[in-house]
């Protein structure tokens, strides 16, 4: 085992929380290791070839909350997505955002009519990321679960404490005590001389997923989470920089949280490689970024083979298709559209 005591991970990031990311890559696993390549999509997926191998197919995808209230477009939605899942044939499946519409289903489609198991994100509602596994490639699991990233290990916190904000961040961001962390409440800001003011949730509560599995012989734990995002409003993120900062911050903090938890299980069930996937809501070179690296490896770097944009998004109700397609397209310079997906990091 290297100098990092966790062995490898894919993360996918996204700037704005309304971005779709979906990526998949093979994990050969080996004796105390994992070796990264990044998967192409398949027509179709050959099984005896994939279990012959040893490769283990990883998927994360940020399959967006809201859907479109036009039934057309919604149910061609769901098509999509379901044939971006089956065209990369994930043995192991992380989704964000998955509320309780596309577990229903996703579900239906991949559990009841398919050789996938779900496991829940149940330890509160309101924050999803959900596990799919297929049960053909990784049998049953062997433990599984969900942990909110908090600093009580409860819904009603954050992950920060209140003692460790600063008092510039309180006064920008109108704070009097921590319950103004997370919920709504008036925040102001002058933007070209006008006062614009508007009552928002300064940090939202997030949650990690897990499961622990076997294949050809070698244990490993996988978890898969949805870190704070940036801003839903970009004047208050533009005009006030401690609305941003503090949102860094509470991101450090989740991730924190959840190597702890990833350590705790590692003790509990013994060591063994690790993969993390997860919307993790920035972008490589950021401060998050070298804060998450700081244990674990950047699986693109790792990867042999590494194809696609380094940056796209997805436009999740494209009205010029009836929301048929599900695919990535390349960011602006600028990062104009959704957000980023920063290509397995």
């Amino acid at each position: 085992m290297k100098t990092k005591r966790f062995c490898s991970i894919l993360l996918l990031i996204s700037v704005m929380i309304s971005t779709l990311v979906s990526c998949g890559f093979a994990a050969s696993v080996e004796q105390g290791s994992i070796v990264l390549t990044e998967y192409p999509k398949m027509a179709q997926a050959t099984d005896a070839a994939f279990l012959s191998t040893g490769d283990l197919r990883v998927m994360s995808y940020n399959v967006l909350t809201t859907m479109s209230s036009n039934s057309t477009l919604k149910q061609n939605r769901y098509q999509a997505v379901l044939q971006e899942i089956k065209g990369y044939a994930p043995a192991l499946l992380g989704l964000q955002e998955d509320a309780s519409h596309w577990n229903t289903f996703l579900t239906e489609q991949l559990v009841t009519k398919g050789t996938y198991k779900r496991i829940n994100s149940s330890v509160g509602s309101g924050e999803y990321c959900s596990i799919y596994y297929d049960t053909k490639v990784l049998g049953n699991a062997i433990a599984s679960g969900a942990f909110w990233l908090t600093n009580t290990g409860k819904s009603g916190a954050n992950a920060l404490k209140w003692e460790d904000v600063p008092q510039r961040h309180r006064e920008a961001l109108n704070m009097k005590s921590a319950s103004d962390m997370r919920s709504n409440h008036s925040i102001s800001c002058y933007i070209d001389g006008k006062l614009y003011t508007e009552n928002d949730a300064v940090l939202d509560v997030r949650l990690m997923s897990y499961g622990i599995f076997e294949l050809n012989g070698q244990k490993f734990l996988y978890a898969n989470t949805h870190l704070q995002h940036r801003s839903q409003n970009g004047k208050l993120a533009v005009n006030i920089p401690e609305f941003l900062e503090l949102r860094e911050m509470e991101r450090k903090a989740e991730w924190d949280i959840l190597v702890k938890n990833v350590e705790k299980l590692l003790a509990q069930y013994g060591d063994m490689p690790v993969i993390i996937t997860g919307d993790l809501n920035d972008v490589m070179g950021s401060a998050s970024y070298y804060h998450f690296a700081e244990k674990y490896d950047n699986a693109s770097k790792l990867a042999k083979i590494r194809k696609g944009h380094d940056a796209s998004w997805n436009a999740a109700f494209n009205s010029s298709d009836n929301g048929k397609s599900a695919g990535r397209l390349p960011c602006s310079a600028t990062g104009a559209g959704s957000g980023f997906l920063q290509n397995a990091y």
